[in-house]
Formats: structure tokens, sequence, C-alpha cells
């Protein structure tokens, strides 16, 4: 079937804004899923709408999936992951360029060209409550269960609700984000089940390229970074180098419980991510070079959820936040992304990220606990980390 094009020149940023804010309320009132997103250190921005979203059964294959975008819950107990095909593709740059194989895009093109004075705050619910969670006191009851050996590590996150300004708008906050953080995987989407979700976050969950070349990182230990100073020479203390090195003993056992031993370990290093500094060691494995046809999915079905965002052991570690975290992560520290454009799947941790609701955001936040943890510390990093997304919306 012959692909079908169209190209809309746009000059204003604005205007391009007003246009994709069109779309995306298209989709949330038709209960479309709909999703937007930059890569990083790129310019160019992405978008699918997709009609019929499905959710994946137990054997999924990356490989065998056609082009669309991934969306994880962090507890896969009680929801699956599910997949949006790309039935409406658009790109923008300068213009924004509209395409599908199997769909009119004709009405697409009208919304797009129509700017609607609906705000998206009247089609989205009520906030939840959320209920009040002493944080430290977890975090120390952590460090005792970890002097008992209980686990190694565990991450505890915390979650807090933010009145938004009256013309807060989803896209124009997404160009703010990518403008603030070149370096992170920025994206908004809205699935029918989940809400609308946006965020821009650092850690890479998995990637493969057009060369056949598979990645992975582990990123964990947090310091803030002070404008101006030299990040290699930042002082790490023992929690952090132990939290990081947690995650990447975690990623080394994955691929030797497969039998792959042909991969490539480079770190640790420091890395800026926004108004925070990390730890990072990445992995790479030449996928021309082993044969493995399937090891992206048996990788991502691996690795999550990595102890950087639950901790080590997996199953204990879990546990513990099941029965102490007294709210549900949802789409927080579960995995989203593109999937086979141009040959490549990126796939990412949702950190950083914010549920929106009518007149509401639901931010999230956790910090890796380990023996070394002091309580006040961990509030103070989950504080840091609320501020990356705070900043953007202007409300710090």
């Amino acid at each position: 079937m012959k692909t079908l094009t169209h190209k809309i020149n746009i000059a204003k940023r604005e205007n391009i804004e007003n246009s994709i804010s069109s779309l995306l309320i298209y989709a949330i009132k038709n209960n479309y899923s709909f999703s937007f997103w930059r890569l990083p250190n790129s310019r160019a921005i992405n978008g699918i709408l997709c009609f019929s979203n499905f959710y994946l059964n137990d054997d999924f294959k990356l490989e065998e999936l056609p082009q669309g975008f991934i969306l994880s819950p962090f507890d896969l107990r009680t929801s699956k992951i599910n997949f949006s095909s790309a039935d409406i593709n658009f790109k923008i740059e300068n213009s924004i360029e509209i395409f599908s194989v199997d769909f009119d895009i004709s009405e697409i093109i009208s919304v797009i060209q129509n700017k609607t004075s609906e705000s998206v705050f009247e089609l989205l619910p009520n906030p939840i409550n959320i209920r009040s969670l002493d944080y430290q006191k977890i975090v120390e009851d952590a460090v005792l269960e970890i002097e008992d050996g209980d686990f190694q590590k565990v991450v505890l996150a915390r979650t807090i609700l933010e009145k938004l300004k009256n013309d807060f708008n989803p896209i124009s906050v997404f160009n703010l984000l990518s403008d603030k953080y070149p370096y992170a995987f920025v994206s908004i989407n809205f699935h029918p089940d989940f809400g609308l979700w946006m965020g821009a976050t650092p850690e890479l969950l998995l990637e493969t390229n057009s060369d056949g070349i598979l990645k992975t990182v582990s990123i964990a230990g947090t310091k803030n970074y002070i404008p101006g100073s030299d990040i290699i020479q930042t002082e790490w203390r023992p929690k952090e180098i132990e939290e990081q090195a947690l995650v990447s003993r975690y990623i080394v056992n994955q691929f030797k419980k497969i039998r792959v031993r042909e991969f490539i370990e480079n770190g640790p290093t420091v890395t800026l991510a926004g108004n925070l500094l990390h730890l990072k060691t990445d992995f790479s494995v030449n996928l021309n070079e082993i044969n493995f046809s399937d090891l992206p999915t048996t990788m991502l079905k691996l690795l999550h959820p990595t102890p950087a965002v639950c901790g080590e052991p997996k199953n204990e570690s879990l546990q513990f936040i099941f029965e102490n975290e007294n709210f549900n992560r949802e789409l927080y520290a579960g995995f989203l992304g593109p999937i086979n454009f141009s040959g490549s799947t990126n796939i990412y941790v949702n950190l950083r990220c914010m549920k929106i609701y009518n007149q509401f955001a639901q931010l999230f936040s956790g910090a890796g606990i380990t023996k070394f943890s002091e309580s006040e510390s961990e509030f103070e990093e989950t504080e840091s980390k609320f501020n990356t997304l705070l900043s953007v919306l202007n409300l710090k």
C-alpha cells in the first residue's frame, strides 16, 4: 500500500505547539494512544497516534513488533506491557510531516491545521488523594533490614501533588524540557488506561541500533551538581559507589545467566543529568557477532526492574517496596520508548516523570537505600529530583 504523506510548513514554534496540542486533545477525546518524544542529543521530534493499542503477551518479541511505542508499568503483577502501533506518524523539525501506510490522514491534517480552544484540563480526571508518607521512617526501617541481611539495596519512592498554573500546556512544557535537558529522553504519552504522562529521563534501559549494537547502562548514585565545577573531580561516598556497583553487577550477572560473554563494559564515569550528577557504566554487545537473535527481548525481560529502581536481590526488595510504599507507582520506574524506527529501538526507564490531572500534576521521585544511607540525605535526594520538573513548571 502506498504511504500517504503530507507536510505542513509552520514557521513559529508557538504555532507548532498549538498544532500538536490540538492533536493531543483529539487523541484524549477519542481515547486514542498518543506518544510524542525526542531522543537524547537530537533535534528531531517524533510522534505517533494509535487507534487500537494492545497489551503484550508474556512471550512477545521486540524483534517481531511493528513500528510503534512500548509503555510498561513498574509492577507487572496486575498490569501488562502495552504496545501502540504507529498508525499515524508525525515528525517535527521546521515543519510538521504526517505520514501513514494504512490510514487516511486527511482528518489528522484538519486537526493540526485548526487550533482548538479547549484546554487539556477539561478532558482529564480530578487528582487522586495522596496519603501522607513518613519517608524518612521507611528509609530507617529499610536500613535496619539491610543490616539484618534481608537485602542489600532497596529503592524507595515518594510522590507529591502540585497545583499547575492555569496556562499549563503539555507541549510547551515538553519543549522547555527538551531545551533544558538535551541529554534526556523527553516524552509525552497519553493512554486510555494510564492517563497523561510526561517527563525527561536520563536512564537508558535498552537500545539496539541499525548497526546491530545493543546497549544498556547502569546509572546510580546521586549528588547535586555545583554549576561550573569539574564533574570529573567529584568525590563520591561509599554509599553512592556501592549503589552503582550493585546495578552494574546485576547487569553483568544477567549477561552471564544467558551465557553471553561478548559484552563490553565501560565505566563507571560521571554523568550530568540536569542539576544532578550520577555514576554511569555503559554495556554493549555486537549482535552481528553472536548467535542470539532475540537477545534484545531476553535482556529487556531480565533487566526490568533493575536495582536502580527496585533493589537487590530483586524479589526481597520488591516485597519491601510493595509492603511499605503507600501508593501505586503506575508508569513511574516502568519503561517506555519507540520500537523499530529506522532499524533502532530505544527503551528508557520512566524517571523524572509526572502524571497530569485536571489542574494538578503528580510527581514521582526515589532514592537508592543501602547500609550507608542516612534518612535525611535520602529525603533531600528525592527533593532534588522533584526539582527537575518543578523548575520547568515554574513551581520552584
